[in-house]
């Protein structure tokens, strides 16, 4: 069986789409799949946590279009595409060369024309996609697809002491890879300033344009803060086992944190966003810091302290988040797509 991942992936929205399309083909692998990638931004594959030894990278997939449709090719007996911005003329080309289309979507806005159709938020139901795609489209919808990299699921750590109070408690800031707002340097530039011995971890990319900016204040407290550029799974693992409290975005992996029971600060959710945080906060799961300038006003370092500073804040996260994530997402995904016929 062969797949074809098509994937958005750029500095603006980072690399959530290529990472949980390269989760899904790699577990398809072991199952005898051959697969080949498409990104919109070929330069992102350049980062060192990126792994596609010996796949095919489609430069120009209208090129690879038109070549099989000249020559009545049909490639692929599926096609995965993850991505806000593919237009469904663009999608619908697709079919010319794949038996079968499945689109990882989050955001129930547009018709979709598709066999399959991917949305792993907890808050969705088959309801919201009824007028959006056809009666044949089959539905993956909600919490049950969940995905965790297998990697996390082999070796899960728990760090034991998430539950108890810390004079100065290990933070993480994860705003995204790319973090296009900028907004790890203004949450550390904060949390640097305080006069406690607060030991932070930063993961980043090194396609963020602000890496040198945040390295600079790095060094500046050289002795609490660690810097994490283009980290592994094996990295991270550790990071999340010994993070008590995560300042971080609401993508791909929020996730990732909730399965560790690591409590959530989400700041400045983007539009893609806003319906995921809404209900995390709704459900007691996470809290939330909005501001719209490079500066926190005083309420905004008000509430950062107290979550640094209140257990009971973080315990009631970590026991409402583990209620969410159980981690057969993934699982649950394969078992359909091989039970299916191509």
């Amino acid at each position: 069986m062969k797949l074809l991942l098509v994937v958005e992936c750029n500095k603006k929205v980072g690399y959530g789409h290529l990472v949980r399309g390269i989760a899904i083909a790699s577990e398809l692998e072991k199952f005898g799949w051959i697969w080949d990638i498409y990104a919109n931004d070929n330069q992102m594959f350049n980062a060192k946590f990126i792994k596609l030894d010996n796949k095919k990278i489609i430069k120009d997939l209208n090129d690879e279009i038109h070549t099989n449709k000249k020559c009545n090719i049909i490639n692929y007996d599926l096609t995965i595409i993850d991505g806000y911005n593919f237009k469904n003329k663009f999608i619908s080309k697709l079919k010319t060369i794949s038996k079968k289309l499945m689109i990882i979507d989050d955001l129930a806005e547009k018709k979709r024309d598709c066999d399959y159709l991917l949305d792993m938020s907890p808050n969705r139901t088959h309801f919201d996609y009824q007028k959006l795609v056809s009666k044949k489209t089959k539905l993956l919808i909600g919490k049950k697809y969940l995905i965790i990299k297998n990697q996390f699921l082999k070796s899960k750590i728990f760090n034991c002491n998430k539950n108890k109070q810390k004079r100065y408690p290990n933070i993480l800031l994860s705003m995204g890879s790319t973090d296009p707002q900028n907004l790890t340097f203004i949450i550390l530039k904060y949390l640097v300033s305080l006069k406690n011995n607060y030991k932070i971890k930063v993961v980043i990319s090194s396609k963020s344009e602000y890496l040198k900016e945040i390295k600079k204040l790095g060094v500046w407290k050289k002795k609490f803060v660690k810097i994490f550029v283009d980290q592994n799974d094996i990295q991270l693992q550790k990071i999340y086992a010994e993070t008590d409290i995560c300042f971080g975005s609401a993508g791909i992996s929020i996730w990732e944190r909730i399965f560790f029971n690591i409590p959530n600060i989400i700041i400045n959710p983007n539009s893609f966003q806003l319906h995921l945080s809404d209900f995390l906060v709704n459900n007691n799961i996470v809290k939330v810091i909005q501001f719209s300038t490079r500066h926190l006003s005083n309420r905004n370092k008000m509430l950062i302290n107290i979550f640094l500073k209140h257990q009971h804040l973080k315990t009631k996260m970590i026991k409402f988040g583990s209620k969410l994530v159980d981690g057969k997402g993934l699982e649950n995904i394969i078992n359909f797509i091989n039970n299916e016929t191509f």
